[in-house]
């Protein structure tokens, strides 16, 4: 019987079994975006199918940008440094003077930068001859931004997604830590990595986010561009943090209208968060404080009324007398326990907003101080040492000794805060705010960060050489044909094989390109089987 001979095939004619790997499939659409087609009917279908994967891209990635900015930055007063981060110092400041705007504050938000982003795209379109498929995904990103904003806060994700990423949540104030850096810093570094593969997502799809990112994103599809990536975010990044400073410095740092919607808008996000809630959100912040207050002053006078007639039942012979006044001081034990523990929820987030360890003690004071401008608490504080004083020498208190003590710090560090108002003593008082602001020296360290991030997520700026080898004239023209616009150069090799005293002919092409554009040829060459490989330049 005769032996059937196994007839080998070799690997590259096996037919090939379908990839679903998520990255690779990522990968082969991305590549197809940028990819042109030659034949008409095809390029109309190719069109409208990329037009949608942009689309879906953009979507897609607006989840990432927005929680890094709804979730960490924003809550923390951390800018973006973007279009959203200069409108955010602006809404922050007209949230002092219109409640509609403090309560939808997301909505006005993205809903201006959807505004902004369609004048930016009609005069990019107008002027400089904006591809309109690209340019129009920003209005996209702003929709879809607000979307996930929305959905965000209807699962209330604020009070289990970085719920813990603030100062505040780690249990540190100003009066416990004055040096708060490291814990921004540490914000800024999440939310640049979050942020960033947001946005890398959107330049790999030849779309853009919005904003100022449209000029960047604009400039990034034109094949040669003078100015980096990573330069234009810089320069846009340290533009809008000029301009935010600016705004901060003058109208939002010493404005009690503003620290007021603050306080409101933190507490009403803790109440939100809160498992019990503490607050009636239908009442307003001076309503919620008035009756904080007055609960904290019946605690005073019941405790002040439970030591006194601790001392008459000491001094009290009749037992009949002794068991109603014993009677009435259980009944004020328990009304204490009872305001104590509606006040509780509302004092610790209080305690640390303000930062201060004497707000059960002296709460309306503590309050009314924090919420002063800085010329306004000076004489505040003139006043209450004057009478702080008085007390402390008719008392021996100790509580009113150390409350003295922290009013003068207090004082100290208020009068080094306020500045002349001269233009000298404006940019004195502009430099020592800018030096000493730890949330700007993040915001910073997010810019530099979301800078390099970029250029390695998206290394549109990185230049490298690639080298190309084939041993086959027909493969040879395909590649000088692939790599025809980055003007590739090619020499001959001749290799003798000693073996069968065959002298084979080797084509070497040389081109330099971007890592990126090396990206996308990467397919294309494995297809032609040949040996390629890139070296970075120096």
């Amino acid at each position: 019987m005769k032996k059937k001979k196994k007839v080998e095939v070799p690997v590259e004619d096996l037919p090939k079994k379908k990839d679903y790997q998520v990255w690779k499939r990522y990968g082969e659409i991305i590549r197809s975006l940028h990819r042109d087609t030659k034949k008409k009917k095809v390029r109309q279908r190719e069109k409208v199918r990329g037009f949608l994967v942009k689309l879906g891209v953009v979507f897609f990635a607006a989840f990432f940008t927005t929680i890094a900015f709804t979730l960490l930055l924003k809550p923390n007063g951390i800018y973006n440094s973007g279009l959203n981060g200069l409108l955010q110092a602006i809404f922050n400041f007209l949230s002092g003077y219109s409640e509609g705007v403090r309560a939808n504050n997301t909505l006005f938000l993205f809903g201006t930068a959807f505004l902004i982003n369609l004048l930016i795209i009609a005069v990019l379109r107008r002027f400089f001859e904006g591809k309109l498929e690209m340019l129009s995904t920003a209005l996209v990103y702003s929709l879809a931004q607000l979307f996930w904003s929305r959905i965000f806060d209807k699962l209330n994700l604020s009070s289990f997604v970085f719920n813990n990423f603030s100062p505040e949540g780690w249990g540190f104030g100003r009066e416990q830590l004055g040096f708060t850096l490291p814990f921004y810093v540490t914000i800024a570094l999440l939310a640049a990595l979050i942020h960033t593969y947001g946005y890398s997502l959107i330049f790999k799809a030849r779309a853009t986010p919005g904003g100022l990112e449209i000029i960047t994103a604009h400039l990034s599809s034109k094949k040669k561009t003078k100015v980096s990536l990573s330069v234009l975010f810089k320069f846009f990044g340290f533009l809008v943090i000029f301009l935010i400073t600016v705004i901060s410095f003058h109208w939002i740092d010493n404005n009690p209208r503003v620290k007021k919607a603050e306080l409101k808008t933190y507490l009403w996000e803790k109440n939100k968060a809160a498992e019990q809630k503490f607050l009636n959100e239908k009442e307003d912040l001076d309503q919620v404080l008035k009756k904080w207050k007055e609960n904290y002053q019946n605690k005073n006078d019941l405790e002040k009324n439970t030591s006194e007639l601790e001392e008459e039942i000491y001094q009290e012979k009749d037992s009949e007398i002794k068991q109603k006044k014993e009677k009435q001081i259980y009944q004020n034990r328990q009304k204490i326990l009872a305001l104590q523990k509606e006040n509780t929820p509302l004092t610790t987030f209080l305690k640390l907003k303000i930062g201060s360890e004497y707000i059960e003690d002296y709460p309306e004071e503590e309050v009314k101080m924090h919420l002063m401008s800085r010329e306004e608490l000076k004489s505040t504080l003139e006043k209450e040492i004057a009478k702080r004083e008085k007390e402390a020498a008719l008392s021996e208190n100790k509580k009113v000794k150390k409350y003295l003590i922290h009013l003068k710090k207090r004082q100290e560090r208020n009068e080094k805060e306020i500045y002349e108002k001269t233009p000298i003593g404006y940019f004195k008082g502009y430099v020592k705010y800018v030096t000493n602001n730890e949330k700007l020296w993040a915001t910073l360290v997010y810019i530099f960060l979301s800078a390099f991030l970029i250029s390695q997520m998206f290394p549109k700026d990185i230049k490298v050489i690639l080298n190309v080898q084939t041993n086959s004239r027909d493969k040879l023209d395909k590649i000088l044909a692939l790599l025809k616009e980055f003007k590739p150069v090619y020499y001959v090799s001749h290799l003798y094989e000693q073996k069968t005293n065959e002298e084979k002919i080797i084509y070497i092409v040389s081109c330099s390109l971007t890592k990126w554009g090396y990206y996308l040829l990467q397919q294309d060459l494995r297809d032609l089987k040949v040996v390629f490989f890139i070296s970075e330049v120096n």
